[in-house]
């Protein structure tokens, strides 16, 4: 059993953070000084542990963004070759760079190391071949090829934090081309380490990475702004995709139903709005109203697609067996029958007899399940005539 070296034997650093741990200026040197020594993953526990104790002292924010583009830069060498966990590491460091700091060019510098470390020596036919394999063998593990493309759809969103913040209308028009990105490639929702972190196979730095709030750079990077702006109805709606793909089903259910919720809000807004015109001659919209879509993001969203996106919100959150169950149902009915009142106009993305079914399947759900109770009385009666 080994022994503890008596204090007086020991460094005065590690003497000072035996007698103060509970310290954060005495963790934050413990952390500059192991970076010295090139102990990163230990460096990053120090500065963790100095916000915990701080949550307010903003320095272990500064040095954690260094420490994190050092030690990713060490991981993606091809003679390291630990690309997943470098390019993870690397893209915490460029979030903190881009929200913390407002700093592009160290979050270009950040992104740019993990995406040439996997492209290789550039273009030559075996870099390109070579990134087609994947990071690991295992049948849900992701090939180089879609950490590169994830890791480049992201790009964006990163650096336009960095010039702009995660408020303005550029970065939201980068988010919502993203969003529509995951739509298409929803791997990228996830790591190709979920297998391994089950195992507890993970280095203590990839654990501490995984611990904070949300396990994976799509994950932390969509709620650096979901968390800026909650009342934006396509990143409640995000959100609670991701939530329900780390197993916290009743949270997403939440937020998914939030989303309808706001998405139906804004269409109420449309309406009266149009209302307006008609009788007045005219109507503004204001910026505060609009919502933003994700499909165009330099134009609010229509009618249709807030009816439309309302329903698939309330019906993504009934999969996840929530306990208010009833009320999304009678919600997913609602929004599928007004989607479909207004999709002749418009070219809908599905055929109005996909979205009468839709709102009859959640029709005759609310009948069988809500029948006895008592606040769904009036909507039945409308619904059996």
């Amino acid at each position: 059993m080994p022994t503890l070296q008596p204090l007086y034997l020991q460094p005065i650093h590690l003497c000072i953070a035996q007698v103060c741990p509970d310290s954060a200026k005495v963790q934050l040197n413990s952390g500059i000084l192991q970076r010295r020594k090139n102990n990163y993953p230990a460096a990053l526990n120090h500065f963790e542990r100095a916000r915990e104790v701080e949550p307010g002292y903003c320095e272990p924010t500064y040095w954690d963004g260094l420490a994190l583009q050092r030690w990713g830069q060490i991981l993606v060498r091809p003679e390291v070759n630990r690309l997943e966990e470098g390019c993870e590491t690397l893209q915490s460091a460029a979030l903190i760079y881009a929200v913390e700091g407002r700093n592009a060019p160290a979050t270009t510098i950040c992104l740019d190391a993990c995406i040439n470390a996997i492209k290789g020596d550039g273009d030559n036919a075996d870099g390109v071949h070579q990134i087609m394999y994947p990071v690991k063998k295992g049948p849900d593990d992701l090939t180089l090829y879609q950490v590169y493309s994830c890791a480049m759809a992201r790009r964006p969103v990163y650096i336009q934090i960095g010039n702009y913040g995660p408020k303005a209308r550029m970065t939201r028009k980068a988010i919502y081309k993203y969003l529509k990105f995951l739509e298409r490639h929803p791997y990228c929702r996830r790591g190709a380490s979920q297998d391994e972190r089950q195992e507890g196979q993970h280095t203590a730095h990839m654990r501490l990475v995984h611990s904070r709030t949300v396990n994976h750079s799509s994950h932390r990077l969509v709620h650096s702004i979901q968390s800026q702006d909650p009342e934006d109805p396509w990143l409640q709606q995000e959100w609670g995709e991701i939530l329900a793909g780390t197993g916290r089903t009743q949270e997403a259910a939440m937020h998914l139903s939030v989303a309808g919720t706001m998405l139906g809000i804004h269409a109420q807004t449309l309406v009266a709005a149009a209302k307006s015109a008609g009788q007045e001659g005219g109507g503004e919209k204001t910026e505060r109203q609009a919502v933003m879509s994700v499909s165009q993001p330099e134009r609010p969203a229509t009618l249709f697609e807030a009816y439309h996106n309302a329903g698939k919100s309330y019906d993504r959150s009934i999969e996840l067996h929530p306990h208010n169950v009833c009320d999304l149902l009678l919600h997913a009915a609602d929004s599928h029958l007004k989607a479909l009142a207004v999709a002749p106009s418009i070219q809908a993305e599905e055929s109005a007899s996909q979205l009468a079914e839709r709102a009859v399947q959640r029709a005759n759900s609310l009948l069988q399940l809500c029948s006895d109770k008592p606040e769904y009385k009036d909507y039945m009666k409308a619904l059996s005539h």
